[in-house]
């Protein structure tokens, strides 16, 4: 998960090339998230790029959370956050398309809702690969026995709609590696 948080950074500066200023929104209670940010922490001044933290830990920090970001004047903003509650993403969507912050989401969480990109492990082979774990171990394994398994396919979504309401146009070697294209 932590290259992965990493790689959204390199993503979002190929769609958009004068960046040099972006902000994380991330939620603090989660340890992968952590190791996330300090991943694009690392890999942020290898590219030139200058780094603003917006760490949220609840719902009800979010207001205060895109006030910090309004601030900062980010170029773009990666939102790594793991579990959302209920009204949380579509606030956060609504946020960026508003203030026409071009951001890189999880998978499944942004571009549906007028957000630029999405990048990370596509769910459903893992999703089969958790049946078998569970039948493997419904049929007597020792769960402490089978190996841990990573992701190994990848899914890049880039919404152009969005990318033309925020001025952007999304290079076409980018547009090629996209899994999937909304118009």
């Amino acid at each position: 998960a932590a290259e992965i948080a990493a790689k959204r950074v390199q993503l979002l500066q190929e769609a958009v090339p004068r960046l040099s200023r972006i902000a994380v929104l991330w939620n603090a209670s989660i340890r992968s998230m952590a190791l996330g940010f300090r991943n694009i922490e690392q890999a942020s001044p290898k590219l030139g790029i200058a780094l603003q933290s917006v760490r949220v830990s609840g719902s009800d920090e979010f207001g205060q959370a895109f006030a910090a970001v309004e601030d900062g004047h980010p170029d773009g903003l990666i939102v790594l956050f793991g579990p959302l509650r209920g009204d949380d993403l579509p606030r956060i969507v609504d946020f960026v398309v508003r203030h026409k912050i071009p951001t890189i989401f999880e998978v499944g969480r942004g571009i549906s809702g007028g957000g630029l990109m999405e990048f990370g492990p596509n769910l459903e082979p893992m999703f089969r690969r958790a049946a078998v774990y569970i039948d493997k171990i419904a049929n007597g394994a020792d769960p402490a026995t089978l190996p841990v398994e990573e992701p190994t396919q990848f899914e890049l979504a880039i919404n152009l709609k969005a990318a033309k309401a925020m001025g952007i146009e999304i290079p076409q070697s980018l547009l090629l590696r996209a899994d999937r294209v909304v118009e």
